[in-house]
């Protein structure tokens, strides 16, 4: 099965976890850099997941509880994530049949979302999958990316995204406002991943004279 990658907005967005062990506390962990609410419910809830709740009450919360259908009403995304097979599957048929994003763990076939590998820094988001083939594989992406990102990447990232606003007026031509996004990048990776107000000017009127 091929899988779309894109990027959601989830400020908002309600989601749910059923099950109460270290799976399900990873998932938690997953979601937590992300503006959700998380609901988690099982019979048994792990310490973890009682004192990640601790550290963040405004956004989590636990009930130690049996899983019910009606518990998947205020939830727009939702995780199955507990050790019963069969009650993995019956809520992931509840979930499609409520159009709910619905991720179930180690039965890829019964998800209609897969979680990739995500490789954070301050400005970006990597996601890494291999479609569930060989999660090894995508491990070794993620470890091998995260070495080759430069120091100072992310403050070169937030200078070209606070002079955008300049090159799109001063560059109307969209080729041509690439090729000088192209080569700030370049210029700023050489120059330890950094641009000066004066370098983007200089490159915004050779590339003009050049169009």
């Amino acid at each position: 099965m091929k899988y779309f990658p894109f990027f959601m907005d989830v400020s908002g967005k309600h989601g749910l976890i059923v099950g109460g062990g270290q799976v399900a506390y990873q998932k938690l962990r997953a979601m937590l850099s992300y503006d959700i609410t998380m609901t988690v419910i099982g019979e048994n809830i792990c310490d973890q997941i009682k004192k990640t709740t601790k550290e963040h009450p405004e956004k989590i919360e636990w009930k130690e509880q049996q899983f019910a259908s009606t518990d998947l009403k205020q939830a727009d995304v939702v995780f199955a994530a507990t050790s019963n097979e069969m009650l993995n599957h019956l809520i992931a048929e509840e979930c499609k049949k409520m159009h709910l994003l619905v991720n179930v763990v180690d039965q890829q076939e019964e998800c209609n979302f897969i979680m990739p590998a995500i490789l954070h820094t301050e400005e970006l988001q990597i996601a890494i999958s291999s479609g569930g083939t060989s999660p090894a594989a995508v491990g070794y992406l993620k470890r091998f990316l995260e070495m080759k990102i430069p120091d100072g990447f992310d403050r070169l990232v937030r200078q070209l995204g606070d002079c955008r606003g300049y090159v799109k007026e001063m560059v109307p031509d969209q080729k041509v406002r690439k090729r000088v996004f192209d080569w700030l990048l370049i210029l700023g990776i050489q120059n330890k991943c950094s641009i000066s107000d004066k370098l983007i000017k200089e490159v915004v009127a050779q590339m003009s004279q050049e169009e």
